[in-house]
């Protein structure tokens, strides 16, 4: 039968009884080729629009228009607005078909218009700058007028289609892409069957869990999901798509419809409803407790959270991201736990020990890792801790065979390279990341300069150094083993003296080459040191203090002439100068730009009548951004600020507000004390960071044109800052774990499940493929790190190279607590605890063994047998 497209009677006709329709919600289906057009290469524009300024580009497209993509660059403004609109433009009639108000606009991101009802025909993109600074790139070899774009469009191609015992089997082309249409709706928060939505949950066989509220409010899916089964559920039943020669599928969201495409490379793809969820879910992991409810709630979040983003995927293998994955995955029966395995082993190294960012980029993708020396220290310690963790979950010791080699490598390059022995610390002389305003970033923070004597390097230089210890340990290398152990007592000491804050009762995140420290109340560092045994007992108890009673510390900003245009050069020794007039202020910053990043410059701050009140001399400049002058705390009144380059090759961005400032400039109060939100800002995780941050950045990001709370890395969150919270609030008790683990619980469990587009149940802004308020899904595989912590907090479950430790520390509302489906040297464990002992149940046995507060077990692994005994309190610690 060959029908092109066809729709959901014509499927449930062939189909017969085998599909049952109230498990079948498919309402379209058809194959087709995608066809990539457009302008060709681009470039970037050379200079922004003006604001009010329209610019549109007309093209005719052959077969329906699927999604039309622009680029656009707003020369690294974050207060900048632009409307798209897709208007097609056929039968003598303008009709807008998609349209998009984008506020802010982000710089150098390919922006997407996917029209409701897709045809061919001529459309006309426009693009409108409503302020700031913006521009569409060009096409190559074209003039700045013109827009590049690039669209998708469907073939549509004859399919067949054939009854199964269980189903329906689609035949199509093998450079084909089979489609399907389900029923959806675009806004709001319900993912019920009664609201028009056909599925609640997507899983795959190899273990990807995706709540359908992922996709809510979302134009396409953030990721494709391949395995070679895939089901789409409602409640406890639903259908699967399955081809034995691997699917891909991705989707797009409309307001009343769900296009989901499937490529299988032979064009073949099967459907079936006879699946059962339990069937899907019964070999992934589940908490166990007293109150079951409870762990009922924590093993959803654990599956939302964790298995939801892709196993392989650029941000999730970037090695950045190993310490804390393997953690999330190398335990579970999911092709999640490969994955870990062949991320590591396939990072690359250099000759020096260097492990690259990423598989495919030996630095940080940006800012131009050919132009910047973007390399992270930190990831050659995220790839050590994680290749450690991962080894002592499987045992495999093939693989550690090819790894164990370049894990030395790395560490000695570190060790070697940035002062350890001589510091007692990371010390990072990278010239590109010097720990000043402007400078590049350093690791997973990365809009925050990560430079020189930096805390939150130093955390994952202590967790490297302490895993690789005992992995040498168990390799029999007793000398290497008692070298890095010894190493990471002195760097545990000396982190804690040079980072500690005395006076606010937390670690400091950073002391720049200049000898500045910086310190804007980062929770991030302060809890993950903590839950990887940095800080004493009593600066635990003070940091948690801070958090617990703490404000939030605000900023005025009482001048800004916001970036309106091109930079005005700065000659050699030749002054520039900008009047303004400001109530009293603390701090002002001019925008300046650099196609030299060497060449240094002087601000100097002056009153009216030329009396010099403040200069800074700046060594060098990388490229946009705010640089800033400490001041004092002046009065109200008129200034001047100026600015003397050492030789061309920087420049000071144009700007305008209402008083008619032509360059760029902005004034900032000290800092006062705010609300007391820390943890009521977003109930989900602390602010990740309390103390406004003004001018403290990498060049590219503005912060003091972003409103405080409105940038995860200054004063909004991401949810996997809670894993560590509730580890270290398990350092000092797990009733205080406890507590702070059904908040975030609580706070999952409303409607959103916190994932989807924006705004989320509590308006909050997620930041996904652009910048946000917080970090909960999509680009954030970290989240995982939530539930997992349940894990080392309560079961105090440590796995090494030697066995599995637990320290069972239960809460006092609890009287067992534990886990199922643990995958450990191949074995599947259910692993509980009470508050006198601890039980592990295999396939072929039930181990027990009564493990007094305080103390803690260990699961060996002699041959083919498992043994569970005691450990000593002492032994036990790290």
């Amino acid at each position: 039968m060959t029908i092109t497209p066809v729709v959901r009677d014509d499927l449930l006709t062939v189909a017969g009884r085998a599909l049952d329709p109230s498990r079948f919600p498919v309402r379209r289906l058809w194959a087709a080729r995608l066809h990539t057009v457009g302008a060709g290469s681009v470039r970037q524009p050379s200079a922004p629009m003006s604001p009010g300024q329209t610019r549109a580009v007309e093209f005719d497209l052959d077969h329906p228009l699927s999604v039309v993509r622009v680029r656009l660059h707003t020369f690294g403004s974050t207060a900048t607005e632009v409307v798209l609109a897709l208007v097609r433009t056929g039968d003598g009639e303008d009709t807008v078909v998609a349209s998009e108000h984008l506020h802010p606009a982000i710089d150098q991101v390919w922006y997407e218009l996917c029209p409701a009802l897709p045809s061919a025909g001529c459309y006309e993109l426009r693009v409108t700058v409503v302020c700031g600074t913006a521009a569409p790139a060009a096409p190559e070899g074209a003039d700045d007028n013109s827009i590049a774009w690039q669209a998708e469009t469907v073939e549509y191609l004859p399919l067949e289609l054939l009854a199964t015992d269980d189903g329906l089997r689609v035949h199509g082309a093998t450079d084909a892409v089979i489609g399907f249409e389900l029923p959806w709706r675009y806004d709001g928060y319900s993912v019920s069957a009664s609201d028009g939505v056909g599925f609640d949950t997507v899983i795959s066989c190899g273990g990807r869990y995706v709540p359908a509220q992922e996709f809510k409010r979302t134009p396409t899916w953030p990721f494709s999901i391949d395995d070679t089964e895939v089901a789409f559920l409602s409640g406890p039943t639903g259908f699967v798509v399955r081809s034995t020669a691997g699917l891909s599928l991705t989707g797009q969201m409309f307001i009343d419809t769900m296009t989901v495409t499937a490529r299988a490379s032979d064009g073949v793809i099967d459907f079936s409803t006879t699946v059962q969820r339990d069937d899907l879910t019964q070999r992934l992991p589940r908490f166990e407790a007293s109150d079951w409810e409870l762990a009922e709630r924590l093993t959803r979040f654990y599956w939302e959270r964790a298995l939801s983003w892709p196993f392989r995927d650029y941000t999730a293998s970037a090695v950045g991201w190993r310490h804390w994955m393997t953690r999330v995955l190398s335990w579970t029966d999911t092709d999640g736990a490969a994955s870990q395995a062949v991320d590591l082993a396939e990072t690359p190294q250099d000759e020096a020990g260097w492990l690259w960012t990423r598989t495919d980029c030996e630095g940080w993708p940006f800012p131009d890792p050919t132009r910047y020396d973007t390399r992270h220290p930190s990831a050659s310690l995220s790839y050590v801790a994680g290749m450690v963790t991962h080894y002592s979950w499987t045992g495999d010791d093939d693989w550690l065979a090819t790894q164990l080699p370049r894990a030395r490598r790395a560490m000695t390059h570190i060790i070697d390279s940035y002062g350890v022995r001589e510091y007692g610390l990371l010390v990072n002389s990278i010239p590109d990341q010097d720990g000043q305003a402007g400078s590049l970033g350093s690791h997973y923070w990365d809009i925050v300069p990560g430079g020189h004597k930096d805390a939150y390097a130093n955390v994952l230089l202590y967790e490297a150094l302490i895993q690789l210890a005992r992995l040498e340990r168990h390799c029999g290398e007793d000398e290497r083993a008692v070298d890095l152990a010894g190493l990471a007592e002195r760097v545990k000491r000396t982190f804690e003296t040079e980072f500690w804050n005395d006076t606010d009762g937390r670690f400091v995140q950073n002391i720049d080459v200049a000898g500045t420290v910086h310190d804007y109340g980062a929770t991030y560092l302060n809890l993950e040191a903590l839950a990887l045994g940095l800080g004493t007992d009593e600066q635990a108890r003070r940091v948690l203090n801070w958090l617990d009673t703490g404000n939030s510390e605000l900023t005025d900003r009482v001048v800004l002439a916001s970036p309106s245009g091109d930079s005005v050069r700065l000659g050699s020794g030749v002054p520039a100068e900008q009047e303004f007039t400001a109530a009293g202020f603390r701090s002002v910053a001019a925008l300046v730009t650099a196609t030299d990043p060497a060449v240094g410059f002087t601000m100097t701050l002056l009153s009216r009548d030329g009396t010099e009140l403040a200069r800074r001399r700046f060594e060098r400049w990388w490229d946009r951004g705010w640089a800033s002058l400490d001041v004092g705390d002046q009065p109200p009144g008129d200034y001047r600020l100026r600015l003397t380059a050492d030789a061309a090759g920087l420049g000071w961005q144009r700007g305008s507000n209402d008083d008619g400032i032509a360059l760029s400039l902005a004034a900032v109060s000290g800092h006062h004390p705010g609300a007391r939100d820390i943890y009521s800002a977003w109930r989900f995780a602390p602010r990740a960071t309390t103390r406004r941050n003004d001018f403290w950045y990498t060049f590219g990001w503005s912060g003091v044109e972003t409103s405080y709370g409105d940038q995860v890395q200054d004063g909004g969150t991401s949810l996997y800052i809670s894993g560590f919270d509730i580890e270290a609030r398990a350092r000092v008790s797990p009733d205080l774990a406890w507590q702070r683990l059904i908040e975030v619980l609580d706070r999952a469990g409303e409607p959103d499940l916190l994932c989807g587009g924006g705004p989320l149940w509590h308006g909050e802004i997620p930041q996904a493929a652009l910048p946000g308020q917080v970090g909960v899904d999509n680009r954030f595989p970290e989240s995982g790190l939530v539930p997992c912590a349940a894990l080392p907090a309560f079961l105090g479950l440590d796995p090494r190279p030697d066995g599995l430790v637990l320290r069972p520390n239960l809460p006092r509302v609890l009287d067992r607590f534990g886990i199922a489906n643990v995958i450990w040297r191949g074995v599947r464990l259910r692993i509980v605890a009470d508050h006198e002992s601890l039980t592990v149940t295999t396939p072929t046995s039930v181990l027990t063994c009564r493990v007094d507060p305080g103390c803690a077990a260990v699961l060996c692994q002699a041959a083919d047998r498992l043994a569970l005994h005691p450990l000593s309190t002492r032994k036990g610690t790290r």
